[in-house]
Formats: C-alpha cells, structure tokens, sequence
C-alpha cells in the first residue's frame, strides 16, 4: 500500500496554526474555487499537515464572501407571541382577515378567470367566501359590501400589501371616515403563521338567550380561554440568530429566482415590533428601497465572533486585505 502514495503525501509538511497556515488555506480555497471543508482537507493533506486545519477551513470559508452568497442563511427572530384582538372575546368576523384566492375556471368559460376574496375571522376561523371576476378595487368593493350586508362592519382587517387593498383602505376611510375598520398590513412578503381555532357562534345568533344559555355560553368562553388557549402548541424557542444592524450588507431571498440572481442591498432602516424586536427592515438596492421581513434576508457580512477566531501571527506580517481583495 506505501507504494500507491508519493513521498510528498508519506512524509507532508508540518506546520503550525499560524498565520501563513492561514493564508495558505486561504489560497488554496480559492484555487480550488471556493471549495468545502472536505476538500480544502483532502487537497491541503497531500502535501501538508497543518495543525488543527479543519478550524482553519471552517473560518476560510466562513470569511469568504462568496461563499456565503451561497451558503449563509436566513436570519432568524423570536416568535411573536399572538395580538390580544385575536384570543380577546368578541363577535364573529370583527377580526377580519382578507386575502384573494386563485385564479379559478368556470366550465362555460373557460377562458374567463375568477378569483376568491377570502374573509376569514381572526378569533374563531370561520370563513365566508365571495366570488369576484377580477382583482380591481371596483370588484373588492362590491364583495366587501355584500360581506358586509351578512356579516357587519369588521373592527379591524388584516391583509397583505397588494395595491387594492392599500387603495381599499383608503377609500373606506373617506367613506366612512372614523366608522371604517382599522387595515393593518403585514411585512411585505412576510411568511404568516396562521392557527386554527374555536370559538362561540355569534352572539347576534342568540338574541333570544335567557339566562340559563347566557351561563353556558360564559362557561363556554372561560373554557376556551383557560384551557384551549393555554395548551397551543409550541413553536419552539425562535433564537435570534444573525443580528441585524444599520449598514448591514444583506441578500434578499425570492422565490421564483435563482440564489446567484437574488438582489443584494444595505440595511438603511431597522423596523421594531411592538416587543421591541427587529421583525423586519428597509433596504436600499439597485431598484429603490424594500421593505422585507428579517427571515427573508441573508446576511452577508462576517461577524466580529468568526474573525476572533482567527489565529494570532507568529509567522511573517499580517496582512488583513489579503484575502479580502482575492475574494472580491
């Protein structure tokens, strides 16, 4: 078996972790393109033994800006505990959410598209549909009033940012001026965690109620809340992972793009959520400002945590820019 081996790979070089072990790892990344661990490992070892070597790659590759174009991962927060209007007592669909469906084909025609305006209420999920030809702010209207006419004035609705929903909000405000229901928006392109509940029928559906139905229907509530609420699943404990700053350089995730065409910006504006957390945050890139939720951004700057790790020189002047200009 010692005659398939060279005596280059039988008898390698020794060398300490240093700073020219650093900068040989380094180069070596880079003539490999980029490559992994395992194979900064499998082509250093023909030739060298470095102590601790595998700490070294593992802090190359973590350095290397272009690696983590390809790498690095979604940043992360802690889960935002429910709103109190969603487990609060209150009448059905007075918690809204609203959101389009489809599109969806009619079998007498077929080239016709229709969509489903879903509203669905933020405490109980109960659902009521309505079917409209088209995504303009003329066909939500009409759907809105119809919901209205069976289900009341909603308290306050939650959407996405779609442009009819923000010029929705808008109108009913002139129409309704401090009458109109409160439009909250999400992040745009946030991922919503949505929970299924239960929760009493209307309170309108017992107008006849005596006393005896009134003590139920509180019994029902304070069982609700007491003992479904308390026993909701955990969604685990949400670390925050990968702080965010202002000036951060990040990557913007989409999902129907390839990752080495995701668009690349500077944090300008971090956006606080009423715990104090950084839910979400303004970016500048090539095509204007965008605001996105944290878990859909990639940071791409090498924290003050891996460069501490870099080991101390001991050998030659250390050089900082060396590999930074290689990688560039």
């Amino acid at each position: 078996m010692s005659r398939d081996y060279t005596f280059d790979e039988k008898h390698p070089i020794v060398l300490p972790k240093c700073h020219f072990s650093l900068l040989l790892v380094r180069f070596q990344h880079v003539l490999l393109k980029h490559a992994g661990v395992p194979t900064l490992l499998t082509s250093l070892r023909n030739n060298y033994w470095i102590f601790s070597l595998r700490v070294l790659a593992k802090n190359v590759c973590k350095r290397c800006v272009i690696c983590q174009r390809h790498d690095s991962r979604p940043c992360n927060q802690t889960v935002a505990p429910l709103s109190s209007d969603r487990i609060s007592r209150s009448n059905l669909f007075s918690i809204v959410g609203v959101d389009h469906a489809g599109p969806v084909y009619c079998s007498d025609m077929c080239e016709k598209k229709y969509y489903i305006l879903l509203f669905t209420c933020g405490v109980i999920r109960a659902i009521h549909l309505e079917l409209v030809p088209s995504l303009s702010l003329a066909d939500f209207l009409l759907a809105y009033r119809r919901f209205v006419a069976r289900r009341g004035i909603p308290a306050v609705i939650y959407s996405d940012n779609a442009k009819t929903f923000i010029a929705a909000s808008e109108c009913l405000v002139k129409q309704f001026g401090p009458a109109a229901p409160s439009w909250k928006f999400s992040i745009p392109l946030a991922p919503c965690t949505v929970r299924a509940g239960i929760g009493p029928q209307n309170e309108e559906e017992f107008c006849f109620l005596d006393n005896e139905r009134r003590l139920v229907l509180e019994k029902f509530w304070c069982i609700w809340s007491e003992d479904y609420v308390r026993n909701l699943p955990s969604l685990g404990n949400g670390k925050s992972k990968d702080g965010l700053e202002k000036g951060s350089i990040v990557l913007i995730r989409e999902e129907n793009k390839p990752r080495l065409k995701w668009p690349m910006g500077k944090i300008t504006k971090l956006i606080l959520s009423k715990d104090g957390l950084v839910r979400a945050a303004t970016i500048r890139t090539e095509r204007g400002d965008l605001v996105r939720a944290v878990k859909r951004l990639h940071k791409l700057e090498v924290s003050e945590t891996v460069s501490n790790k870099e080991p101390e020189t001991t050998v030659g002047a250390r050089s900082k820019s060396a590999f930074t200009s290689t990688s560039t």
